[in-house]
């Protein structure tokens, strides 16, 4: 026998830990005592161990011991008793019906009043006759949704929410889009044991019960009607809320109760505890119970779930049978875990509604035919396939006589109401006039608790009257005669629920003022909580209600709805579907609107659609329908509804022309297949003789090679439900699909869910497709959802491995928390245990460090949803996100967004934020618009304003096309008047020059708004995919998948692959065709894994980027043939980047393993690897192996000292993110010497772990925040992080305006100052702006300032693109600008010249070579850059060390040059001049050749023969590899910081780089001690300035006085004075100071007093003029090398004055050859345009025979560089020079 919930409990928790220990069960069985197969036995539930076994289990495990110990006892428990049951139930039951033994006379009482009880309608109707069980039919729906997307679908759990009001809970997203095959009750009974059968109200879940437990017990009578079930039971069928008030007792006696109370006296004889306990003669009890969703409280629901699961565990004596309204799935997982089937009751077809008719009026000829004609003339087709509502009309009918029947479901509850008050004629009596409102407050009460009825009707009837007494009696006789109740017991209950809902929507509705006004708190509420959807479904019957008391209000409510958005709009639409009474002529102009709609593919427009589509009381909705159906420019969406309308709810006589429009799409293979699909579905709706068409259709959609898996399963359940040609062909062709190795995931669930629906006999199969998607290793949760609930429906061993796979996940911190939180969430809809578990593990991910605010806001609402937070602790943190000064504009607008979503209460707080995001300057993207269509949805008074600024930005051409084009977006969701302005708009937008990104939203969105530019979007979408030369960026969409047509998918994805083997193209190009081609569809998923594998042969760094986690969209085939050659790349590549880039490959992949894992871990150890490559391997490490967290944590914080702060913070925060725990390692010791910004990224660190201000942290950046000596780059990060916790910000701001008013501090200072200044207080923005503004024009600001000035305005939105264009191209085609300055200037400017500009940079052999060869190569260059870099190597004018900078270049602009570039560097390295140079630069080709490099260099290091200065370089180079030094290259160090025979300034040099391992105290001795020289003491102080407060105001003192002090050598001041600017503020005054008063002394050396001015200058802005005015004078003295020196320093101030005299002096032949010869050099270098003299200067003097040789080979050079018309007569002297 199959092991009971606990023992298979106890069993999965062993399991789940043996997995999670990674250990075998033979491992297991060695350390607890037992045998390999009594371990997996215990394993499969099938064994319980003993207690000492279990302490073994506990211990090798480390299981929880309490909870362990709990779950052995139960399951203990619980085998005890499934062994005593099956020792009960040893009796043979009878083989047959027609063996019935003899039941005891108590069980016989119970079968007679079952067949009494089930004579009537389960809700005894007055007016009703009984109607046949044959009409009623159930069918298999193993999903957890219905058969269409019915917004209406109703929930079991309402809860109030933080108001009070109704707030039902959000119905299962539907799965299930078709219908399955019908099976009747009897078939559905002997297939399966136990069975849920789930209906909509009134839809005879009620009437199936009774009438089978009637009709079972009527055969036990002795009846002759054919037997209801193969298996002689007994029946027991009991309300669902009787037994769950009674789950305090034993279940046996809570039986026993509730039968009493159900039948009560037509019981003759009381059924015992110990007779329901057991079986009955050997036959089980078939216990139904019924209307589960009316047990109104979840934990009363949820108790009595967990009860049935237990009764229908194996060997109990009970078969259960529950019907429920549709209850999500999680709710219903103890019944699922008991293998119970789901199945639906299916609604009346026409056929059987038919039926209905006749069996209701037999006997009154002609009555059923004009019932049926009835029904039609009042479009009450739709309505009455629900059972209870075609009794209801029925009644009605009969009242009516002649009159029309209502035309909707309100009408006919009222006139069922008003028939039941004159049904039964009473006299009149004390409590008439309280009968509505009596009623409407108990279906309140119904509807919200499960309190009694009668209870609640006295305390409020005993309110209001004064009573008598008898009263209580005479109250009941009264409601029961006068209301939709009945008497059950001591209480009442309602004849059907829906009356509960109808009345209590109808309280609600009375108690809104008489006239509708949007802005009352009321209606506010009553429209926020209708516009939510599911959520909404009361809200909105209390509003249809209103309607329906106040008709006149009506047209106010619709008009108010129609004058909203589109989401207005569908609820407008839903409203009118169910009737209300709005006028014709309102109607009509919201079908205009609807029509206007219909037009668009706009997913809400089609909602607005199908909701319209179904008012059928409005006279005017046929013609309308048909029009739409026959306009060809309509998108074939809305033609197919308009169809399916026609044919399927109206059928008119308009319904064989929607029938031909059906047939025509269905067989058009050009047509979308999700159209195809709809009209094939319409098609199997029209009956028998569309019956060819729609299977048709539904084979086409099945064998089209561009069909989503998710069409092709809904056509092949609808194909199987249409005959069984249609089941084997929808079978097969699913079962191949299934077989297909290239078949992704997320397919394979819908493949396999679309046979779970079809049939039984495929679930196995199936269910181990989930479990291998929800087991794969890939790192995404892509189709995991859906296979979990999927496999959860299948029984409960499935649904426990379904719910261990998702906690798994859950908890796996490698995870992004996005994935995390999805896992989470697909738990909790498992169960209400599971979603328990759910909200733990999302409380436990908001308190992990380093949460990012988007995951904050992600676990947020998944908290939310889920009830594990409440509104107010969400607006709270919400409120805190959005003032957090570190939180961006799209942070900053979802926190509004969401602040809004929880209710009208707060959308007024919603609305002023959103308007500060609009009116916020620092906002230019898509928030801005965002907002502006946030608040126009929130309707007046913001809609006006809103709509106004959103059209003022869509027809402004100045706003970027982006912003025009989501201005566009925002404006045409409020509604249809808008599209024409739009589609004109976005006309023009898309005739300028567009980023491919903004002009694929803007085709998209204007195919969207008007077909007529279908074709024509749909070419320029294909076009758009060619990469355009010169764009930056990530091309089209890095999260969507391009919107190409299906027709031009083949040419679409050849264009991508040919840009993912480009190499030529930037990266992220490449990385977004990747991305493209494998969301394009799974086709191409083969083609792009085979071209990545051709890049790992050539390029494997570069293909590793390649490789992101889109590719966990593929199938597992795929992926694991790529991470095949990713191991093989790995285990034989000695490159350090390749092997993580390669790793981490395989994460994405799901395909890493321990081999990826010790690779990784060989670079993280390797101390040869650069320090970052090291850290990034530790954290790669920790994602490939949770185990070597630790030492990954530990080799990160080794490194922090020789790292980047940013780059060491980033990688703990990623450890962190793992599980790590880095705190210890934020802390930074004050005695430990370490750099100011490690400290400071350590600060912040530990406020980003712990989320909230630390006392100790918080003082350390207040300290780092006034040290004035501080450089404000770190002054300034400290300001901004205390900013985040500091309750006030007056002195933040007041420090910050001050260095903005600072007319003396550096122009990157101000520009810093400013921005962070207006994040903080954004009311300062204008005077920011103009101040920035003013010092881009003052004449004394240089070009490089001039660009720090265009970023920071462009960083305070201050500039739009075209300004950017214009200021930035002005200065890199300012013949002054140096080429850095011209790349530089060249970052944020988007103009086609630029291309040019930086052709022009790479080419001009003028420019120095570091300047104009980057080392980060942009790959549209790569080409040119590597020809130049060529030229310089091969070239005579360059020198060694040009070389080394070209091979560099050469080596950055393509991989594959790597071994040319090895051979240059090497011939290089062989000349002691260049030989550290090349190293370095060899060291970065590979780690082979680094480790060479480290050898040699430590080689150098060792040996005594080598000159000091280059062992000291040696170990610079040796440092500056590895970070930390090596053991020989310290004791080197040491040895010279030790010796006195060395020079101080040696000896300063190695104690410094000993800081790491002995301190800097020996430095700062040298730096105190007057006795050394001022020189050392110099240099020492400047070594110092990074490191603690008080070094830095001791330097300054120090430098300060050196400065200062008129005996020392002038040169030696001048450094000492430079070297003071980098001390803050004091240090740029004092250093200011000092450097005038040199300036100016005429005593002093010319060269002196020119570097003098220079540090002026540098030190004070302001006083460039007096620097300048030092400079001209100098510029005249006689001594022409001083004059130079002058005008050079000239050139930094003034460029173009110092042109004019540096051009003097080059043409000036009477000067010395060598002063004229750098003047030309100056000249080259000051101004682009004034060549040629120098070209002159430089041929004469190269050329003079009488000058030195070295002179000539210069000016040789520079000729060479300058001229390339002389170029070659240059290198033919410098070929020959040397021979001479």
């Amino acid at each position: 026998m199959e092991p009971s919930a606990p023992e298979r409990a106890f069993a999965a928790e062993v399991e789940r830990h043996r997995a999670a220990a990674r250990v075998t069960q033979d491992w297991v069985a060695q350390r607890v005592g037992l045998s390999r197969a009594k371990v997996s036995e215990v394993c499969g539930g099938r064994y319980l161990p003993s207690r000492q076994a279990l302490d073994a289990l506990i211990t090798a495990l480390a299981l929880d011991r309490e909870r362990a110990v709990a779950l052995w006892k139960a399951a203990w428990e619980a085998r005890e008793h499934r062994r005593r049951t099956e020792r009960a139930n040893r009796r043979e039951p009878p083989d047959d019906w027609s063996s019935l033994p003899v039941l005891p006379a108590e069980v016989r009482s119970l079968l007679r009043a079952q067949e009494v009880a089930a004579r009537d309608l389960p809700y005894r109707l007055p007016g009703a006759r009984k109607p046949s069980l044959d009409t009623v039919y159930v069918r298999q729906d193993l999903g957890t949704g219905t058969e269409e997307a019915h917004d209406e679908q109703p929930r079991t759990e309402p809860e109030l929410d933080e108001r009070g009001l109704l707030r039902e809970r959000a119905a299962p997203k539907p799965r299930l889009t078709v219908r399955p095959p019908a099976r009747t009750v009897q078939q559905a009974l002997d297939d399966d044991e136990h069975v849920l059968v789930t209906g909509g109200p009134g839809q005879g879940k009620s009437t199936l019960s009774l009438r089978l437990a009637g009709e079972i017990a009527a055969r036990w009578s002795g009846g002759d009607a054919p037997p209801p079930l193969a298996e002689p039971v007994v029946p027991l069928r009991l309300t669902a809320r009787e037994l769950a008030t009674r789950l305090d007792l034993p279940f046996p006696k809570a039986l026993v109760e509730s039968i009493a109370a159900d039948y009560g006296s037509l019981l003759w004889a009381e059924v015992g505890p110990a007779q329901v306990a057991e079986r009955v003669a050997g036959c089980r009890w078939l216990l139904l119970v019924d209307g589960l969703d009316e047990v109104a409280d979840p934990a009363d629901q949820s108790r009595l779930l967990h009860v049935l699961e237990g009764c229908a565990a194996p060997g109990s004596p009970y078969r259960v049978v529950v019907t429920t309204r549709p209850i999500e799935g999680s709710i219903l997982a103890p019944l699922q875990r008991a293998s119970a089937a789901r199945y639906e009751l299916q609604p009346f077809d026409e056929e059987a509604l038919r039926r209905f008719a006749d069996n209701w009026f037999d006997g009154s000829p002609g009555a059923a035919d004009r019932f049926v004609r009835q029904l039609r003339a009042a479009h009450l087709d739709e309505l009455v396939r629900v059972p209870l509502l075609a009794t209801i009309a029925a009644i009605i009918f009969e009242q009516y006589g002649d009159r029309p029947l209502p035309d909707n479901q309100y009408e006919l509850y009222e006139a069922y109401l008003g028939y039941l008050l004159t049904a039964h004629p009473a006299a009149p009596g004390p409590f008439d006039h309280l009968r509505e409102d009596l009623l409407q407050h108990l279906g309140r009460v119904r509807l919200r608790t499960d309190t009694s009825l009668m209870a609640a009707a006295r305390a409020w009837v005993s309110a209001r009257v004064p009573v008598r007494v008898g009263w209580t009696d005479e109250l009941t006789t009264f409601l029961t005669a006068a209301g939709p109740l009945v008497q059950r017991g001591d209480d009442l209950r309602f004849l059907h629920h829906s009356f509960a809902e109808h009345l209590a929507a109808t309280a609600g509705a009375r108690e809104l003022p008489a006239a509708f006004a949007d802005g009352h708190p009321d209606f506010k509420s009553l429209l926020h909580t209708a516009l939510q959807g599911e959520q909404g479904r009361h809200a909105r019957a209390v509003l249809l209600h209103y309607t329906r008391l106040h008709p006149d209000q009506a047209d106010h409510a619709v008009r108010w709805l129609h004058a909203g958005g589109a989401s207005h709009h569908v609820l407008a639409a839903k409203l009118l579907a169910q009737h209300l009474p709005a006028g014709p002529a309102v109607v009509d102009d919201f079908l205009a609107t609807t029509r206007a709609w219909a037009m668009t593919t706009e997913y809400l427009g089609a909602e607005v659609l199908r909701h319209a589509s179904r008012a059928a009381h409005h006279p005017a909705l046929v013609p309308w329908l048909l029009d739409l159906l026959r306009d060809d420019r309509a998108p074939w969406r809305s033609r197919i509804e308009a169809a399916t309308a026609l044919a399927t709810r109206l059928r008119t006589a308009d319904a064989p022309e929607a029938v031909t429009l059906l047939r025509a799409v269905t067989d058009d293979t050009t047509i979308a297949v999700a159209d195809r699909l709809s009209a094939a579905e319409a098609l199997s709706l029209c009956g028998s003789a569309e019956r060819d068409a729609a299977e048709r259709g539904l084979r086409a959609v099945l064998t089209d090679r561009n069909a989503e898996m998710s069409d092709c399963r809904a056509a092949a359940v609808v194909l199987a439900g249409l005959s069984s040609e249609g089941r084997a062909f929808a079978t097969k062709a699913l079962l191949d699909y299934l077989d297909d190795p290239l078949m992704p995931n997320g397919d394979l669930v819908e493949i396999a869910t679309g046979l779970v629906e079809i049939g039984v006999e495929f679930h196995e199969r199936c269910a181990e497709v989930f479990l291998s998607v929800l087991r794969d290793p890939v790192d995404s949760m892509t189709g995991r959802r859906d296979a979990a609930v999927a496999l959860a429906s299948l029984g409960p061993h499935r649904l426990d491995q379904a719910a261990a796979a998702l906690l798994d996940l859950a908890g796996t911190r490698r995870l992004y928390r996005y994935e995390r939180v999805a896992a989470a969430t697909a738990l909790a809809e498992l169960g209400p245990e599971h979603r328990t578990t759910a909200a733990e593990h999302l409380r436990v991910m908001m308190a992990e460090h380093g949460l990012g605010h988007s995951e904050r806001r992600t676990i947020l609402n998944a908290m939310l949803e889920l009830g594990a937070c409440g509104h107010h602790e969400a607006a709270s943190h919400l409120r805190a996100t959005f003032e957090d000064c570190d939180s961006d504009e799209n942070t900053a607008y979802w926190a509004a967004q969401t602040l809004s979503d929880l209710g009208p209460e707060y959308q007024d707080e919603a609305a002023r934020l959103l308007l500060r995001i609009a009116d916020d300057p620092l906002v230019t993207g898509i928030e801005r618009e965002a907002a502006l269509g946030r608040l126009a949805e929130f309707g007046e008074p913001h809609r006006t304003d809103a709509v106004s600024r959103l059209r003022r930005d869509l027809a402004d051409p100045g706003v970027e096309p982006g912003l025009r084009i989501e201005a566009a977006g925002q404006t045409s969701r409020l509604g249809p008047e808008f599209h024409g302005e739009v589609v004109a708009h976005l006309l023009d937008i898309l005739a300028g020059d567009l980023r491919a990104s903004d002009a694929s939203r803007a085709w998209r969105l204007l195919a969207s708004l008007d077909t007529r530019t279908t074709e024509a979007a749909a070419r320029a979408q294909v076009d758009l995919l060619d990469p355009r030369p010169g764009e930056e960026g990530y091309g089209i969409f890095i999260h969507e998948r391009p919107p190409v047509a299906a027709a031009t998918l083949d040419e679409a994805a050849d264009k991508l692959l040919r840009a993912l083997v480009d190499t030529a193209l930037p990266w992220q190009f490449r990385y977004q065709a990747c991305y493209q081609l494998v969301s394009l569809h799974r086709r191409f998923h083969l083609p792009v894994s085979e071209a990545v594998i051709a890049l790992f042969n050539t390029d494997p760094v570069d293909a590793g980027r390649l490789i992101g986690r889109d590719f966990a969209m593929t199938a597992r085939q795929v992926r694991a043939r790529l991470a095949d050659h990713i191991h093989h790349v790995i285990g034989a590549s000695t490159d350090t980047d390749a092997v993580i880039s390669g790793a981490e490959a395989l994460i994405a992949l799901g395909r890493h393993d321990a081999s990826a894992a010790a690779s990784v871990r060989a670079v993280m150890v390797d101390h040869v690897v650069l320090p970052w490559d090291r850290m990034w391997a530790a954290t790669t490490l920790a994602r490939l192996d949770s185990r070597h967290i630790g030492e990954a944590v530990d080799v990160v914080a080794a490194l922090a000292a020789h790292t980047p702060s940013s780059s060491w913070k980033f990688r703990l925060l990623e450890l962190a993110r793992l599980g790590a725990d880095v705190s210890a390692h934020a802390v930074m010791p004050s005695s430990l010497d370490l750099r100011n910004d490690l400290r400071q990224a350590g600060a912040e660190l530990v406020l980003d772990l712990r989320g909230e201000p630390d006392e100790r942290t918080v003082g350390a950046l207040r300290r780092m925040a006034a040290d004035d000596h501080l450089a404000f780059a770190q002054r300034g990060d400290a300001l901004m992080a205390l900013a985040r916790f500091e309750p006030s910000t007056a002195d933040i701001t007041g420090d910050l305006e001050s260095v903005v008013d600072d007319r003396a501090a550096p122009v990157h200072e101000r520009g810093r100052a400013a921005h962070d200044l207006v994040r903080l207080d954004r009311s300062r923005w204008h005077r920011c702006v103009t101040t920035l503004r003013r010092l881009l024009i003052e004449p004394m600001t240089t070009l490089d300032e001039q660009v720090v000035l265009i970023r920071k305005l462009s960083d305070l939105a201050a500039l739009r693109q075209g300004e950017i264009d214009k200021f930035a191209l002005a200065v890199a085609h300012h013949p002054g600008a140096a080429p850095s300055t011209r790349r530089n200037a060249l970052h944020r400017v988007t103009d086609p010249a630029k291309a040019a500009i930086l052709e022009e940079l790479v080419t001009d052999t003028a420019a120095p070579v570091a300047t104009r060869l980057p080392s980060h190569v942009d790959p549209s260059l790569a080409d040119v850059v590597s020809a130049s870099a060529r030229d310089v190597l091969a070239s005579i004018e360059w020198k060694p060390a040009d070389r080394v900078t070209a091979a560099v270049a050469l080596a950055g602009a393509s991989h594959r040059s790597v071994p040319e570039v090895v051979d240059a560097l090497l011939s290089l390295a062989s000349h002691r001049g260049t030989r550290f140079r090349a190293w370095r630069a060899l060291a970065d080709c590979g780690t082979p050749h680094r480790r060479d490099v480290v050898t040699e260099a430590l080689d150098v290091v060792g040996d005594d023969a080598e000159p000091l200065h280059a062992r000291m370089r040696a170990v610079e180079l040796v440092g500056d590899l590895v970070g930390v030094l090596p053991a020989e290259a310290v004791e080197f160090l040491r040895r010279v910081a030790s010796d006195d025979r060395a020079s101080a300034r040696w000896r300063l040099d190695a104690m410094f780089r000993l800081r790491h391992v002995d301190g800097l105290d020996e430095v700062r001795t040298m730096r105190d001690d007057e006795r050394v020289p001022a020189a050392i003491r110099r240099l020492a102080a400047a070594e110092l300035v990074d490191y603690r407060p008080e070094d830095r105001a001791k330097g300054a003192e120090v430098l300060h006085k050196i400065a200062a002090d008129a005996g020392r050598r002038p040169a030696l001041r001048c450094a000492a004075a430079s070297d003071l600017v980098r001390f803050g503020k004091p240090g740029r005054e004092r250093a200011a100071e000092v450097a005038h008063a040199m300036a100016v002394d005429a005593g002093l050396p010319a060269t002196s007093r020119v570097r003098a001015a220079e540090v002026l200058a540098d030190a004070a802005r302001n006083r460039r003029p007096e620097a300048l005015a030092v400079l001209r004078g100098l510029s005249a003295t006689g001594n022409p090398t001083h004059r130079l020196r002058a005008l050079r320093a000239m050139a930094a101030i003034a460029p173009l004055e110092a042109t004019h005299a540096l051009r003097a002096m080059t043409r000036d032949r009477d000067l010395p050859p060598v002063v004229r010869l750098r003047s030309a050099e100056a000249l080259v270098a000051n101004h682009r345009e004034h060549r040629e003299p120098a070209v002159i200067a430089a041929r004469e003097v190269a050329f003079d025979e009488r000058l030195p040789e070295h002179v000539r080979v210069r000016a040789a050079r520079d000729l060479a560089r300058w001229s390339e018309v002389f170029r070659d007569d240059a290198r033919e002297l410098l070929h020959a020079l040397p021979e001479r």
